[in-house]
């Protein structure tokens, strides 16, 4: 596996005006760093002087200092394939690779090894200026030195990952240590990295000690981002040749299990709260541009209708209905439990619908003796002619009142296609289509938490029931037919967001669930993953509109119905090799 790189931000114990210690300083840290698999060392702007030395920097006896302590670092460079990067007391950049310096007075300068492509910010310059002015680089490197309090660090953090979806790049920041002078102020030494958004790594802040940050880069998923926005690429004004060693693996990057989901608490109250006011929103609109007077849904108790039903209760809101506007149908069948049968009824009645009782087995045994099909054979055509007959029912009902037909189908469904195609994968306006399972679970219940205690224990229960199609007598676990939705939708999401190749989502699902799954459990999903992917298209293809509300979201456009998962099952397959 390649494409991955080491990036350290090294933040020195500096001694203000003494550069024959600081360069020492700096050339310790860069030595330790380029052992460990640096590519490339960020040190903050002025290091070599200390900030701030006021008008010391101006006195040609301090420049030309500086300028032999530089010549000093790129002695040192010669020995390692790491590159060294530090702001100068003149404003510029200095990025010495294998014993030459470059100084950079532009953004758009990138240093490339070939693939990885590296730009240095210049300090004080204005995001609107870096977007246009990258370079289409990978990684963009910020050294910055300056003094700062408790808001200046937290606006750096947000203003970095703010950055690096803008870029579509990792960003590194860099910044003088509180070991520089405090005349006027204290400097932070705050270092950190940020990607899609996201600040995925930070030091302690604060502290006179010498300090490395180190941060894996995987290029590949900024290229795989850069790629869907041209305004990124390669728009350098000079490409400069240096060498950079690569990594076999992500030691020092983050994996989260549940990527769908902030790990950060209140972050993740903010993120539900959106998601079920921006789907009400979305189907608020819909319901006022079809003139419709109804929403009809099937609730069955489980997690996708009850997330339906609550977008259609926040709709109900947002338009100034009463929630008897929405029409909730329980539709049991041969499989259909007490549990969940109950649990259906109870939220419907509890949040004030209409609500319909209507058992489908009549109407399906009929239809069985109809087409000839015996019973007692549970196979697809026992499965989906129930789902059909669910789908009817609604369409007809939805006829009746005026309505649309609301559909319950998340993501992770979606994505393997565990659906029947004209049954629950047709509806008029699918409101779950973006949210999948694992972060539709936490979303019930932050809105169950401020709901009354009756409607608050009957939405926990539905968020601790085992996901079911209950489409045959006895226990039917999803997820033991399937594998874990915690790993399908950890597959969904760095497949779809970065594209991630499954060599690469089997290294990071053994780091993120190790203890849990097994590699060979894993490498199954996986395939199973892989496979319903690509055969399922074609149902996507037919799907009715839906909102996007988490950013990810599988159209008609995403690729062809007959395209073909050979080129990633067969990768699978010489994993699978490996395994045994």
């Amino acid at each position: 596996m390649s494409g991955y790189y080491r990036f350290v931000c090294a933040v020195p114990q500096v001694v203000t005006a003494d550069i024959r210690h600081n360069v020492s300083q700096m050339a310790e840290l860069f030595c330790q760093a380029s052992e460990n698999g640096a590519a490339a060392v960020l040190f903050p702007a002025q290091s070599l002087g200390g900030y701030s030395c006021g008008r010391l920097e101006i006195f040609p006896h301090f420049l030309k200092a500086e300028r032999a302590a530089l010549q000093q670092l790129a002695e040192v460079t010669e020995k390692y394939p790491s590159i060294l990067v530090c702001g100068t007391s003149e404003g510029k950049v200095a990025v010495i690779s294998s014993g030459v310096i470059h100084y950079t007075e532009s953004d758009s300068t990138v240093f490339t090894d070939g693939n990885i492509r590296i730009s240095c910010a210049l300090p004080y310059r204005r995001a609107c200026d870096m977007v246009r002015n990258s370079g289409g680089a990978h990684v963009v490197l910020f050294p910055y030195a300056g003094t700062d309090t408790f808001f200046s660090v937290n606006a750096r953090r947000q203003e970095l990952a703010v950055f690096s979806r803008m870029l579509n790049a990792y960003c590194i920041a860099c910044g003088a240590g509180a070991s520089n002078t405090t005349s006027s102020g204290v400097c932070a030494g705050q270092a950190l990295a940020a990607f899609d958004g996201k600040v995925t790594a930070e030091n302690r802040h604060f502290t006179r000690e010498p300090q490395l940050l180190c941060f894996d880069v995987d290029f590949e998923r900024a290229e795989y981002l850069r790629r869907q926005d041209m305004q990124f690429w390669n728009n350098s004004d000079r490409e400069i040749a240096v060498t950079m060693p690569t990594v076999d693996e992500l030691k020092y990057a983050p994996v989260s299990k549940y990527p769908f989901i902030p790990e950060d608490e209140s972050e993740l109250h903010l993120y539900a709260e959106s998601i079920v006011k921006t789907s009400a929103c979305a189907l608020a609109n819909r319901m006022v541009s079809s003139r419709s007077k109804k929403m009809v849904l099937g609730v069955s108790g489980g997690l996708d209708s009850t997330m339906a039903l609550i977008t259609c209760i926040e709709c109900c809101k947002e338009l100034g209905l009463s929630n008897d506007a929405v029409v909730a149908v329980s539709m049991p069948g041969f499989g259909t439990s007490d549990r969940t049968r109950d649990n259906s009824l109870a939220i419907a009645r509890e949040f004030g619908t209409e609500l319909k009782y209507i058992p489908i087995t009549d109407a399906v045994n009929q239809h069985f003796k109809d087409i000839g099909h015996d019973p007692a054979d549970t196979n697809v055509v026992y499965e989906n002619s129930q789902a059909r007959e669910r789908t009817q029912i609604l369409m007809d009902i939805a006829n009746q009142c005026g309505g649309i037909v609301i559909g319950t189908g998340d993501l992770s469904e979606i994505a393997l296609g565990w659906c029947t195609y004209n049954g629950d994968q047709m509806s008029m306006y699918a409101v779950n289509a973006s949210i999948p399972k694992t972060l539709m679970r936490q979303v019930i219940k932050i809105y169950a938490a401020a709901c009354d205690a009756e409607l608050r224990s009957k939405l926990l229960d539905i968020c601790d029931t085992p996901v079911s199609p209950e489409l045959v007598p006895g226990k039917q676990f999803t997820e033991e037919i399937i594998g874990s939705y915690d790993l399908h939708d950890f597959f969904l999401y760095n497949f779809v967001r970065y594209g991630d190749a499954p060599e690469k989502l089997l290294a990071q699902a053994c780091r993120a669930f190790a203890g849990v799954y097994g590699k060979e459990q894993i490498l199954n999903s996986l395939e199973t993953f892989f496979r319903r992917f690509f055969i399922s298209q074609f149902k996507r293809t037919a799907m009715p509109d839906a909102p996007n509300v988490t950013g990810i979201m599988l159209t008609a456009d995403f690729m062809p119905s007959d395209a073909g998962g050979k080129l990633w099952l067969d990768q699978i397959n010489e994993l699978k090799k490996q395994v045994k």
